[in-house]
């Protein structure tokens, strides 16, 4: 930011040594302008029945205006509480919600110009850069909490934290996103030029979407638009589903205490994504982790498909193998782990004992395919080839191999097919508790890393 530059006040009142008024005033300015320009942007509208909707605003040269400010360095608190009105209970209150149209985020049935979700105190929507501290201490038992995400820009922020342990007792908080819903084919257009560097002519239906703890993004949009007046080009689903009770539920919830969730736009063809850092620890890249690896033999194989409402998620006579912390009693499993873990899996490069044949067949042609990198270039000491020679060093050439003679680094590379592993994705079935479960249609031997913070 700019340096300080406060108004002088003079020696006394209508001493004549302070600062004119004009002078004063543009002091303000250009501190109130400083602060925006690091702090701020312009808004991006958010009502269809107005001009800019859904893009930032672009002020003239002569506007004295200046955009919104994103909160930054507080987390604002936000109580929630459950009252009478509950927007998401088809059987309370139908006039906000229903299972095929979703959250009624315009409606307005009294007429009074606040949209009638604003009177629920489980509802809560999200402005840009904002950043809250949520308490869910005045909400009942088995209930869900409902926080809308804006209409956003790429690189958009927005954290909420959990800080008072207040996630207890089945409560949940779903978390939603707004869909685009233009007045006209006019207001599209208007959108369309406004926003040419994202190369989009209207938004993509992955606008509403968020990506969840697996990696995979879900629709969660909190009402349905349908394109029935052949304008927006897309048609979006209410992103949620009914459960027991009658209440909405989202693909992504919010589940855990002493929590930051952040969210992150990236573009209007992408979605939302966001990860979790936990609020009692100093830095968010702490991290445990772990090993696990294993043999062929101990895999079990399914005698029966595992299906979710008739479709089949992983097939009859699959094999299956948990991952564990470790072999002996209580070190099997990962204590204290409230979140779902990152893992990847790696596959050894044989799967017989005959490790010679493996060598043959798999080593030496990498070997020979690193050295050919470096013979091919009329110098050994180009970037590619020192590049290579750094990476593989001069051990175990096959025959033919490293005609360009240079010297060895002394570095050994890819010399036992023991210690070869190969990265796969696995279909896996994972809790907030810690446990894992991968399937393969073949056992394999292999190894998995774990990390969560910790």
């Amino acid at each position: 930011m700019g340096t300080r530059d406060l108004i002088n006040l003079g020696l006394s009142p209508d001493s004549g040594t302070g600062d004119s008024a004009r002078k004063g005033g543009a002091k303000i300015n250009d501190l109130i302008a400083d602060v925006y320009q690091n702090f701020g942007d312009n808004p991006v509208g958010t009502d269809n029945t107005q001009p800019y909707y859904g893009y930032r605003r672009n002020f003239g040269e002569f506007e004295y205006r200046v955009g919104e400010l994103h909160g930054t360095g507080k987390f604002q608190r936000v109580g929630f509480r459950t009252t009478g009105i509950d927007s998401d209970n088809q059987g309370a209150g139908t006039r906000f919600f229903d299972s095929e149209t979703g959250f009624k985020i315009f409606a307005d049935s009294d007429g009074d110009g606040i949209p009638d979700l604003y009177l629920d105190s489980e509802m809560y929507f999200l402005s840009r850069g904002e950043q809250i501290d949520v308490d869910l201490s005045g909400v009942e038992s088995v209930r869900r909490v409902n926080l809308v995400l804006p209409l956003a820009e790429i690189g958009d922020v927005i954290r909420i934290r959990e800080s008072r342990e207040s996630i207890s007792n089945g409560k949940e908080i779903n978390v939603w996103t707004s869909p685009y819903k233009f007045a006209d084919s006019d207001q599209r257009v208007e959108w369309s030029q406004a926003t040419s560097g994202n190369g989009l002519t209207y938004p993509n239906s992955n606008h509403t979407k968020i990506r969840d703890y697996n990696g995979s993004f879900q629709n969660c949009s909190a009402k349905k638009v349908v394109d029935s007046e052949g304008f927006l080009d897309y048609n979006i689903n209410f992103g949620g589903t009914i459960v027991s009770g009658g209440y909405a539920s989202s693909p992504v919830k919010l589940r855990t205490n002493s929590t930051i969730y952040e969210f992150v736009y990236c573009g209007h063809d992408i979605g939302w994504v966001f990860n979790t850092s936990d609020v009692r620890l100093s830095s968010s890249t702490v991290t445990t982790t772990y090993q696990d690896s294993w043999d062929s033999e101990q895999w079990h194989q399914l005698s029966s498909a595992l299906t979710v409402d008739g479709s089949t998620e992983v097939a009859n006579g699959y094999y299956v193998l948990p991952i564990t912390k470790g072999t002996s009693g209580s070190q099997r499993d990962f204590e204290s782990v409230t979140k779902l873990m990152n893992f990847k899996i790696y596959k050894r490069s044989y799967q017989t004992d005959n490790t010679a044949a493996v060598t043959t067949e798999f080593l030496d042609v990498i070997r020979t395919q690193l050295y050919n990198a470096i013979d091919n270039e009329s110098d050994s000491e180009t970037a590619k080839a020192v590049r290579f020679k750094t990476v593989w060093g001069s051990q175990g050439a096959a025959a033919g191999s490293n005609t360009a003679g240079y010297s060895g680094d002394g570095y050994t590379g890819f010399a036992d097919v023991d210690d070869m592993y190969k990265e796969i994705t696995v279909t896996n079935i994972v809790d907030d508790s810690g446990n894992i479960l991968i399937f393969s249609e073949k056992p394999f031997i292999g190894s998995a890393v774990i990390q969560y913070l910790g």
